[in-house]
């Protein structure tokens, strides 16, 4: 195990060399030697197996840790981290980002705005309800690139893994200027994260992939 002593360096922390990003949240100096710290407010998790660096502020669900996945694991991100809240007080402060990839070698970041609907996304009364409330979490994430991802080249995703078809999937298409990963597409990188899951053994820090190692490797005897 590496030693973890830290020094801040503009808006990273560097952790034995590794950055992980401040999230806006109040950090601790004092790390164990275990490299995982809780607080009340935020945990940081640090994997030392090669694989992504991991920032967490608030409850982190199954979806943001499938599209976590796909970041690390396929986008090649340095550091994922999730539920990243807006500069700012009030009612700015309350919007977020579900997840964020950062590729450090070639200054790329992707947001993510996750919605794991398991029976149909729905938000409110209806489908016009549902479009304005995602654009309004797609408009948190032009927000946050301006004001933390300077000198980035930013990439926009939304994620639901079922969608009715026909109007909802039409309008959600028609957004402009952000990748749309639903239905079929989502199932299409849920099993390459499968495929992924099962030609690994070591701990990538994603509890999805743990669990899909685990269950593909379950013995019948």
């Amino acid at each position: 195990m590496p030693s973890l002593g830290i020094q801040t360096a503009g808006s990273f922390l560097l952790v034995s060399g590794t950055r992980v990003s401040r999230c806006g949240l109040n950090w601790s100096r004092n790390y164990p030697r275990s490299g995982a710290e809780h607080g009340e407010r935020y945990q940081v998790i640090l994997s030392y197996e090669g694989g992504a660096r991991y920032a967490t502020g608030m409850h982190t669900e199954m979806g943001e840790y499938i599209v976590g996945a796909y970041l690390q694991l396929i986008e090649n991100c340095d550091v994922v981290q999730y539920n990243q809240r807006l500069p700012g007080g009030k009612l700015t402060g309350l919007d977020e980002v579900d997840v964020v990839g950062i590729n450090l070698k070639e200054k790329k970041a992707i947001l993510c705005e996750v919605a794991t609907h398991i029976c149909g996304l729905q938000y409110g009364s209806g489908n016009t309800e549902t479009i304005q409330r995602i654009q309004r979490k797609l408009a948190a994430q032009n927000r946050y690139a301006a004001e933390r991802l300077s000198g980035f080249t930013v990439k926009r995703m939304f994620w639901s893994p079922n969608v009715p078809i026909g109007r909802l999937t039409d309008q959600l298409r028609g957004i402009d200027g952000v990748e749309i990963r639903i239905n079929g597409s989502y199932k299409n990188v849920v099993d390459q994260l499968m495929a992924i899951a099962g030609s690994i053994t070591h701990d990538t820090g994603n509890p999805f992939i743990r669990m899909m190692q685990i269950i593909l490797r379950l013995r019948a005897d």
